[in-house]
This record gives C-alpha cells, sequence and structure tokens, in this order.
C-alpha cells in the first residue's frame, strides 16, 4: 500500500533524514524479527516525558514493521503480532514505567527537555542510532542465554546504583561538586577514542573483571587505604598523593606497566591469589597501544584535577565498604560476567571508540546532567533505576523480542517461560 504524502510515519523518516541513515538497513533487518510494529506503540506512548526529539524515535519505532520492515521501501508490510502466548511489552517495562508514573524520574526527565537543546537533542539521536547499527543479527538473541534472575547482572546494577546514590546523597562529600567540575573538565578535554578502546579490551577479558572485582570488592585494599602512609601523609591525604604520582609519572617517556604495577603492589601482593590474576590481566591489557592509551588518559586527569580531587573520592569510597557485594557470600572470587552481556559491551564501547561524532554528541547531555544545579538529583534518578533492576526488563524484553521465545510468563498463559 503506497502511503500518502501526509503519513506520520513518511514525516518521520524524512525529519530524521532516515533514508540516508547508516543504521537503517541494520534496523531494517532487526525490525522484522523484533517486530517494531508490536513493539513501536509501547515505545511511542511511553516516550514523550525523554523529550520532544526522543520521543519522535519512538514514534520511528512504532513504524520499524512498516517502514524498514519486510516490505518494499515505500510500502508498508504486513503487521506482525507477537506470539499469543507470551506477555506484552508492557510487562518487560512496568519497572520503568512504575518509576515513571511515581515520578521518580522527574528529575531526569526535566534535565533531558529542558536542559539540552533541540539541535543536541537531534545529535544525540542521531548518535545512537549509528551506534545501535553496530550491532549484529544474533547479537541480543545470545541474552537468551541468561536466565532471568542472572545475579551476575541484577548485581552489577544494584552496586552501581548505590555508587551513584553515594556520590550523589549518601556518602561523605556528597553531592561531590569538585567531583562534578572535573569530570566536566575531563569531557571537554580529554580525546575519548583510546580510553573506549581501552575500555572495549578490558570488558573482553573476563580474568581482568574478575581480577578487579577481587580489587574492589574485598577488605584488603580498603585497610591497605586506611593505613597507608606515603611521603610523610596517611590516610586519605596520602591515596590523593599516591594518584597524584601515578599521573605524574604518566607524562614521561619511561611510563610502562610496571610502573602501574609497583604502586599497586604498595596495597596488595601482586604475587599471591586472587591479585596474582590482576598482574596477569594488566599486563595483558596495557601492551605496547594499551599503555599509551592509558597514558594518553591519566596525563589528561592530571592536568584537570590540579586539587587531588580524584584520589580523595577514590579513597572515601573505597574505605567505604560500598563494594563489598561484588565478592559472593562464600569469599570466593567474583563471577565471571556473561559472554553475552561481554560482547554487547564490547560493541557498544567500539563503536564509540571509532565514531568521534557519537562521542561529540553525548557531551552536551552529559554536560548538562553535571552541572552543579542539576547533577545531585539527576544522579539520585539514574541510582533510582539501577536500584530498582529497570534495566533488567529492556534487556529480558530484547531477549525475546530477538529470539520469539518468552521470557516472562504470560499472565493468560498462567505458565513459565
Amino acid at each position: 500500500m503506497q502511503r500518502a504524502p501526509g503519513d506520520p510515519r513518511r514525516v518521520v523518516r524524512t525529519t530524521l533524514g532516515w533514508r540516508r541513515h547508516p543504521a537503517a538497513a541494520w534496523l531494517r533487518r532487526v525490525s522484522c524479527g523484533l517486530r517494531g510494529a508490536w513493539l513501536g506503540p509501547v515505545l511511542a506512548r511511553r516516550g514523550a516525558w525523554l523529550g520532544p526529539v526522543v520521543a519522535r524515535l519512538c514514534l520511528l519505532s512504532a513504524s520499524l514493521g512498516g517502514v524498514l520492515g519486510c516490505g518494499a521501501d515505500d510500502l508498508v508490510a504486513p503487521y506482525s503480532a507477537p506470539p499469543p502466548k507470551c506477555p506484552k511489552a508492557d510487562a518487560y517495562l512496568e519497572p520503568l514505567y512504575a518509576l515513571e508514573e511515581a515520578g521518580k524520574l522527574a528529575n531526569l526527565s526535566n534535565a533531558i527537555s529542558t536542559r539540552i537543546p533541540d539541535d543536541a537533542r537531534r545529535d544525540l539521536v542521531d548518535a545512537l542510532l549509528r551506534v545501535a547499527s553496530s550491532f549484529q543479527d544474533g547479537d541480543f538473541a545470545a541474552l537468551a542465554d541468561l536466565p532471568p534472575d542472572d545475579p551476575t547482572r541484577a548485581g552489577i546494577q544494584g552496586t552501581l546504583g548505590k555508587v551513584l546514590r553515594w556520590l550523589s546523597a549518601t556518602g561523605p562529600g556528597a553531592p561531590n561538586l569538585p567531583l562534578n567540575g572535573v569530570l566536566r573538565r575531563a569531557l571537554g578535554t580529554c580525546e575519548g577514542g583510546p580510553i573506549f578502546a581501552l575500555l572495549a579490551e578490558a570488558v573482553d577479558d573476563p580474568e581482568l573483571l574478575t581480577a578487579l572485582g577481587d580489587l574492589f570488592g574485598r577488605a584488603d585494599l580498603g585497610a591497605a587505604l586506611a593505613g597507608l602512609d606515603f611521603e610523610g601523609a596517611n590516610g586519605r591525604e596520602a591515596t590523593a598523593y599516591l594518584v597524584r604520582n601515578l599521573l605524574v609519572a604518566a607524562s614521561s617517556d619511561t611510563f610502562e606497566v610496571a610502573t602501574v604495577l609497583d604502586l599497586l603492589g604498595l596495597l596488595v601482593d601482586l604475587g599471591e591469589p586472587p591479585y596474582d590474576a590482576l598482574d596477569r590481566s594488566l599486563r595483558r591489557l596495557l601492551d605496547d597501544e594499551g599503555i599509551v592509551r592509558l597514558q594518553g588518559l591519566l596525563v589528561c586527569l592530571g592536568r584537570v584535577d590540579d586539587q587531588l580531587v580524584l584520589g580523595g573520592v577514590l579513597y572515601d569510597l573505597l574505605t567505604s565498604g560500598l563494594l563489598a557485594e561484588l565478592i559472593p557470600a562464600d569469599g570466593s572470587s567474583p563471577p565471571p560476567l556473561p559472554p553475552a552481556l561481554r560482547a554487547i559491551g564490547k560493541t557498544l564501547l567500539t563503536a564509540l571508540a571509532t565514531d568521534a561524532d557519537a562521542r561529540r554528541a553525548l557531551v552536551p547531555a552529559i554536560l548538562a546532567f553535571l552541572a552543579d544545579d542539576l547533577a545531585p538529583a539527576v544522579l539520585s534518578d539514574v541510582a533510582t533505576l539501577l536500584e530498582a533492576k529497570a534495566f533488567d526488563g529492556i534487556l529480558e524484553l530484547l531477549a525475546e523480542l530477538a529470539t520469539h521465545r518468552c521470557r516472562l510468563a504470560s499472565p493468560a498463559a498462567g505458565g513459565t517461560p
């Protein structure tokens, strides 16, 4: 069926320049499998609080099954309903809806709609679409291998939520406005490509992730920092000086992985389990290319943190016991991050590493969120999202849509997934 000139789906696609967008081919493939004509209306109904441009993106998703689906370029494809025994998309997204309707995301919504200029929001939508095009068929289908109650995923969200709330409201330095200033200066100064590339390599190394969980989750590091005596200073001040020495050392042409390991060796025994795994993993990550990436980041942080803010906040966090939940109750090492999540994380970080325009489009939004008058409230809203495990439903929905296999029991069916 030929669309009329005033058809809203045609208007949306034209407004966003969709026909020429590099993500179009990817979303055209995915839309058939994800049944965009079913999911789209849900997003369109619920997307308005995100602001006009993101709401238009949600309206675009309502047309994925038709505009980008299985029909010809200007033909509406047949409607494809979800499997009758699976719950509707609303069931997966109910935790998110509940937070929205309770007004617990009002600060985040207001920041998006009032503090990010319209052109910056359009650039952000464009960047998100380009990053989305980096994913391949099957990437989200792998999420089906994760059980719905996967403890690793829930633990990561819960811990991140607690850290954000600690930074913005409950920690000793809250709302940590000097830290916000350092981060804002870093956004305007530091080169993001090498940083994201280094993070992509780190996420792809399960031994490194487990080793970092051991380092930050166990009491050894916090106890070592509390008793640290460095350059005539103790505790928090000594930690700030230790971090400063690392940043200064990075400016030397002789900076190498041994420099990092020597400083860590002042705090934990890298020759004994479980920290010997950290030694191996860092030597692998910080190869000839990796050490240059880290060096660039550290040199930049040294320029923007002339008041030694980072070391003090790091001390407060690592001596708070807030990260103890990374360690299982039996004292064993943290479980490895599931391969499906690692693969999605690596793809996302690699896309940001290679797309300078996408990185630049993120900056206005992040700067708005880090403004001194907004950051505490916005970060608290994000913490609420994480603590409520709201992203679980999104991942489960992606897995169900990508595989056509129910991830939640349908109320009508009364069964189990």
